[in-house]
């Protein structure tokens, strides 16, 4: 998440463009499917758990940039907010907090940067949600926001996630399934506003869930295989 660029969403320019522009998506009654999740080892690593998460965001933004016709930019943007929003909120409520405590100074400086990182995130993700599909600006915010959560995402995978599992011992699988039941019962969609340290994040992110939820129905999303 971290990156040199500027993302437009931090400019007030951008703030204007957004709320000229974007218009909200119309509910599709179309039969709705939950997205394939992959299933996690019960004995998986919180590492394990984690990359196994960057591996299926990467197939959605694939997918995202892929597809050629509104309806599958529509069911892929879609899944690609659902399966980021949620990445995040795990993130915060259970990877950061294992940060801090412990790695001692160096995880809370880790922490610290990754949650702003997240909030950033959160921000331009809110913004891309909102988007319409026939805003220029759509692609090339999608493309800024994976180029900097690919960043962050090999930050972990080379050195965060590793220098963590060699301290957790047995305790890395208990956060492993920490994280994927977060996943499962927290908020679908980016609440920038919403605080991002425990215990405040883990309220505000449960409240949110069932009122995501029930908007989800109505959304369209990637056929099942």
């Amino acid at each position: 998440m971290a990156s040199k660029r500027t993302l437009p969403f931090r400019t007030e320019p951008f703030r204007y463009i957004v709320q000229r522009h974007s218009a909200p998506a119309r509910p599709s009654f179309a039969r709705y499917r939950c997205l394939h999740v992959t299933s996690v080892d019960p004995k998986a690593t919180l590492q394990t758990a984690v990359v196994q998460d960057h591996a299926e965001l990467k197939r959605c933004y694939d997918e995202y940039k892929a597809a050629t016709a509104d309806d599958g930019k529509t069911r892929w943007g879609n899944a690609f907010v659902w399966g980021m929003t949620r990445h995040a909120l795990g993130e915060e409520l259970v990877v950061y907090p294992a940060l801090d405590k412990y790695l001692g100074e160096e995880g809370r400086q880790w922490a610290a940067k990754d949650r702003k990182d997240a909030q950033h995130l959160k921000e331009s993700l809110y913004g891309f949600d909102h988007m319409s599909l026939t805003n220029p600006h759509r692609e090339v915010l999608v493309d800024i926001l994976w180029g900097d959560f690919a960043h962050h995402a090999r930050q972990e995978e080379e050195i965060q996630l590793p220098k963590l599992e060699s301290v957790l011992g047995g305790e890395s699988e208990r956060l492993a399934r920490s994280f994927e039941r977060t996943k499962r019962f927290t908020a679908t969609r980016s609440h920038p506003l919403a605080p991002n340290m425990v215990p405040l994040a883990t309220a505000a992110a449960f409240m949110a869930a069932p009122i995501d939820k029930l908007r989800d129905i109505f959304r369209s999303w990637p056929e099942e295989d």
